[in-house]
C-alpha cells in the first residue's frame, strides 16, 4: 500500500470553485482499479487549506493515476 498525504492551499474565497473542479477528480480517482482511498478535506481552522489523502495499491497504480484524463482536466481546472 502506498499512502500519499498532502496539503494544498487555495484562496478561501475560491473554495467553491476548487470544490467544483475537485469533485469529478475524486469520483474518477476512486473508480480507478488501483485506488484504495481518495479524499480531500477542508481544514476547519485554516480557511483555504485542503488536506489530501490517497491510498494506492502500489506504485504503478499511482503512476497510472498521473496519466489519466481526469488528472489532466483537474490540473488544467486549477
Amino acid at each position: 500500500m502506498l499512502v500519499v498525504l498532502a496539503d494544498a492551499r487555495f484562496d478561501a474565497a475560491q473554495m467553491d470553485k476548487v470544490r467544483d473542479v475537485a469533485r469529478p477528480m475524486i469520483e474518477a480517482s476512486r473508480a480507478e482499479a488501483g485506488c484504495a482511498g481518495y479524499d480531500y478535506a477542508q481544514d476547519l481552522l485554516e480557511p483555504g487549506l485542503m488536506r489530501v489523502r490517497e491510498l494506492w495499491r502500489n506504485e504503478q497504480a499511482l503512476k497510472d493515476h498521473f496519466a489519466t484524463p481526469h488528472m489532466a482536466a483537474f490540473l488544467k481546472g486549477l
